[in-house]
């Protein structure tokens, strides 16, 4: 996302958690499913458009820092 690919992957809660509505979801159960995800990008260039530029904004509100200040966060907090 952060360098402006559009995302097409499994639906599970790690993914869903971090991709929220941006990516496109497969089937992992369907043996067609990343084929007809990718059809459907390159059919259409207006999504195409929106998943990439949703997928840098989305990208945008994570970092590694971001993720550091809030574990330490956490880790005091917890020692109070």
């Amino acid at each position: 996302m952060a360098v402006g690919c559009p995302v097409i992957t499994f639906e599970n809660n790690a993914t869903k958690e971090i991709s929220g509505d941006i990516a496109i979801y497969a089937n992992p159960a369907d043996g067609m499913g990343i084929y007809s995800s990718v059809l459907k990008l390159l059919g259409s260039e207006k999504l195409l458009d929106k998943s990439i530029k949703a997928g840098v904004r989305r990208s945008e509100e994570f970092s590694w820092d971001r993720a550091g200040k809030e574990t330490i966060s956490i880790v005091f907090e917890d020692k109070r």
